[in-house]
């Protein structure tokens, strides 16, 4: 049905409408016939009921009404009724409920966290909630002060992360928390053998907090067992010589965060050398267990080390380390130990002797029978006699032997000159020595000179790596020493230097070929001398290898053994061939291999081989374009080093990093000159080691390795102290920018 005379389908227009948030509220208006249909618009677009459950549409004969439920601020906005193609329109202002509503909040564990709303009313009740449930914790504080409601948390940590509401007579409001992580890198507990020395390392995100370390509930202070060393956002703990003792609880904290991890110190040995005792001419067993088992030690007698021989039979299976004595004579007492990262397990060996009564020296007058008597433990064989190594004659008339169950001798009738000389037995292999002098009718003097050494310096064969001592004894305890290496004084760090009474001790560790050479000892003028030689574990050593991108190149070296430990480092870093597709390590015998498929620039770098803690190193060089041609740089520790870069053209953006971090300027100073760039790091100290990159226009193009004397080689590298740096790079050609 059509009207005519559209101004009068209204009858009664829509009104503007004010409402406080959470009400109902209600839009009506009146046309002038009840059979004309209408449909209700807001903000220009037509209602779908379904959408909208808190909305109510009604007609009444001619009233047309629109119930909207619980209002929202989301409900502000136009309304509009429309009927016969005619609308009547009508404003809905909505008024916040909250005056003053939450704010999303960001901060770090540890640091107190506030929410604060404002109501419009007083005396109200307010529900605050977390992710939807009901706040229930010790560190929440809600106060209520007015129309105000607060939430405060205290200590805030990860596990509050999350949406925080708050409900007030049904009206509802949200923020978000976002707890940064105190620590960048957390705490990684560490299982070690005890005697070694064990690095934890953290890295915070702020560094303007104190840091304080605790070992179980102890605070930890500087001394000779720890040492605390901090630099920008990373820090770090070393306990030093570690054991048993020290197993527990590792803390560090900053401000009120914390992080634990534990500390596992093994023992060394899970079981002990024992002493043993044996009969002479029996083998004598010592056995140890190791905690670790890629743990390799060495043996010792009375301090002088022991290797594998006709005597001596060095036996390793798994854990368990054997050592057997063969064939023991009385110059087999004695102390013997087995050494593993310089903590010792010691046992002593007695030697039961065959005899038990020995051949006594003897001196007579020319003419004089001389009877040289023995006695065993029990009833043997016939006995041999000796002179001067050469069978006796019994039947010359001048010798007798004679045996009375476990007794025996020889007899030497009318001694003349000739039979001086000395004189062994041997029962059963088991052999003894005695010496006749027969003198002349002549009266003698003799004047006995006695060595000033009692025990003269030995020389030594050993293997790279190995801990070596040369000891001697002299007939003075309090005469001073001077030692010296091809007649100069020896002054490595690695080598210490013993005297405890009559004895003087030279203990070189970790020895090297460079150690091989003529080793002297002198003692008020009276010299000793033995030669060392060290053996070179590598038969085949790394070499330096320069090829260009895209290439692919084998490092490859040859120990003397097969190895048990083998680690291939690149710039002090362990290489991972799981998360390093191009590169593949591989074992074939005694010879080692690390090929790099594919070269690219970051490949560039020192390399490194560990064999059962040997190393050998070689450089990688890879030829490339680059936008930059860098200088070689060598400096000490407490200079001046200046990194120097040339560009083909100007007007370029260029950023320094150094490793992932960018360059501050508040300890390095960069110029720039037309196309030369110039990077200058004043009073170099261990912390500068590590990767310096330049970045051109947003693309890396070169990094060059800051290398520090005294930096790990073989652990994860943080910072040491040191010698000289070399900053590296080069390239073969300029780079176009475009």
């Amino acid at each position: 049905m059509a009207f005519k005379g559209h101004t009068h389908t209204f009858v009664k227009p829509l009104r503007d409408k004010e409402v406080l948030e959470g009400h109902d509220v209600q839009f009506e208006c009146e046309v002038a016939n009840s059979k004309l249909e209408g449909k209700w618009y807001k903000d220009g677009n037509e209602f779908e009921l379904h959408k909208y459950p808190d909305m109510n549409i009604q007609n009444f004969g001619r009233k047309r009404r629109l119930h909207i439920y619980a209002t929202s601020l989301q409900d502000t906005g136009e309304y509009s009724c429309e009927v016969n193609n005619r609308k009547t329109k009508a404003f809905l202002d909505v008024k916040a409920f909250f005056t003053k509503t939450l704010r999303n909040k960001n901060c770090f564990e540890g640091d107190t966290v506030t929410f604060v709303c404002e109501v419009t009313e007083s005396d109200t009740v307010a529900q605050w909630k977390k992710d939807g449930i009901n706040v229930q914790n010790n560190r929440y504080n809600i106060k209520q002060t007015g129309k105000t409601h607060q939430l405060t948390i205290l200590d805030a940590n990860r596990c509050d992360n999350g949406c925080f509401t708050v409900e007030v007579n049904g009206r509802i409001r949200e923020a978000s928390l976002n707890v940064e992580a105190c620590f960048i890198k957390d705490l990684n507990s560490i299982s070690c053998t005890e005697g070694e020395n064990v690095i934890f390392l953290c890295e915070l995100h702020t560094t303007k907090e104190p840091i304080v370390w605790f070992h179980d509930s102890m605070e930890i202070s500087i001394s000779d067992k720890y040492d605390v060393r901090s630099q920008k956002r990373k820090t770090v703990l070393e306990i030093k010589n570690v054991n048993t003792e020290d197993s527990g609880e590792i803390t560090v904290r900053v401000k009120n965060c914390t992080r634990r991890c534990s500390l596992n110190v093994r023992k060394c040995f899970l079981r002990k050398l024992e002493s043993k005792t044996v009969r002479e001419g029996y083998s004598a067993r010592f056995h140890c267990e190791v905690s670790c088992l890629e743990d390799v030690g060495i043996w010792y007698k009375d301090d002088e080390k022991v290797n594998s021989s006709n005597k001596f039979e060095i036996i390793k299976s798994g854990k368990i380390n054997i050592l057997v004595v063969s064939h023991t004579s009385l110059d087999d007492n004695g102390e013997y130990s087995f050494n593993v990262h310089d903590i010792a397990t010691k046992a002593s060996l007695y030697v039961e002797g065959y005899f038990t009564k020995n051949p006594r020296n003897i001196t007579c007058e020319e003419g004089e029978s001389v009877n040289l008597t023995c006695e065993t433990i029990e009833i043997s064989s016939p006995a041999k006699w000796y002179k001067d190594g050469m069978n006796i004659d019994v039947n010359s008339g001048t010798f007798s032997k004679q045996q009375n169950k476990n007794q025996y001798q020889l007899t030497i009738r009318s001694a003349n000159k000739t039979d001086s000389g000395w004189y062994s037995v041997n029962v059963n292999d088991r052999i003894r020595k005695a010496r006749v002098t027969v003198n002349d009718r002549i009266r003698k003097a003799r004047v006995t000179v006695k060595d000033f050494f009692t025990k003269l310096l030995k020389d030594i064969n050993c293997n790279e790596g190995d801990n070596i001592k040369f000891s001697c004894k002299s007939i003075e305890s309090t005469s001073p020493a001077k030692w010296s290496k091809n007649k100069e004084v020896i002054s490595n760090s690695r080598c210490i230097l013993e005297h405890i009474n009559h004895t003087h001790r030279l203990t070189i560790k970790n020895v090297e070929p460079s150690d091989s050479g003529h080793y002297c000892i002198i003692v008020n003028g009276r010299t000793s001398n033995a030669i060392l030689n060290v053996k070179d574990y590598f038969k085949v050593r790394l070499n330096d290898i320069t090829c260009k991108k895209g290439d692919t190149v084998r490092f490859e070296c040859e120990a003397l053994e097969n190895g048990m430990v083998v680690k291939w480092y690149k710039d002090n870093k362990k290489i991972n061939t799981d998360k390093n597709d191009n590169c593949i390590v591989e074992e074939k015998g005694q010879v080692h291999q690390l090929t790099i498929n594919n070269v690219d620039t970051m490949d560039y770098g020192q390399y490194t081989i560990s064999v059962n803690g040997r190393t050998r190193t070689a450089f990688l060089k890879v030829e490339d374009y680059s936008t930059m041609i860098f200088n070689y740089i060598t400096c000490k520790e407490g200079e001046t080093a200046r990194l120097k870069c040339k560009a083909t053209e100007n007007g370029i953006e260029v950023k320094w990093y150094k490793d992932t971090e960018e360059i501050s300027f508040d300890r390095y100073i960069v110029e720039q000159q037309e196309q030369s760039y110039q990077l200058t790091r004043s009073n170099i100290d261990t912390m500068d080691h590590g990767h310096n990159i330049i970045i051109v226009n947003g693309r890396k193009t070169r990094t060059a390795l800051l290398m520090v004397k005294g930096y790990s080689e073989h652990e994860e590298p943080f910072f040491y102290s040191g010698v000289d740096v070399k900053f590296k790079a080069q390239s073969t050609k300029k780079f176009d920018f475009n």
